[in-house]
């Protein structure tokens, strides 16, 4: 095989290395997210309460992971990657709270 055909076929070859290189910014949110489900799981079975209580928890969670991942999912990524990050990780978690906080002080 000549020296000419040789150059394109190594280009070609080395281009999925090189897109590949840059891919891990990706698993940051999925990391995170799971990191968030399994310490908000954990947070709410720690503490007692009535299964309903637990299940609307849950349902919020989840539902909110739902609607932030639907109403996120057509932004440019690189272009808003850490508020994109923080909605991910947090942002279901804060709902969860702020609905526990308010039926805690509705009940007191």
């Amino acid at each position: 095989m000549n020296q000419q055909k040789l150059i394109p076929i190594v280009l070609i070859l080395l281009t999925p290395f090189h897109v590949l290189a840059h891919g891990e910014e990706i698993l940051l949110p999925l990391i995170g997210q799971f990191v968030s489900i399994i310490f908000f799981l954990f947070w709410v079975f720690s503490f007692k309460a009535k299964k309903g209580q637990r299940l609307k928890l849950i349902i919020i969670y989840f539902s909110t992971l739902l609607v932030v991942l639907f109403s996120t999912s057509n932004m440019p990524y690189f272009k808003n990657e850490r508020i994109l990050n923080y909605i991910y990780i947090f942002g279901p978690a804060l709902m969860t709270l702020i609905y526990f906080l308010f039926q805690r002080q509705k009940n007191d």
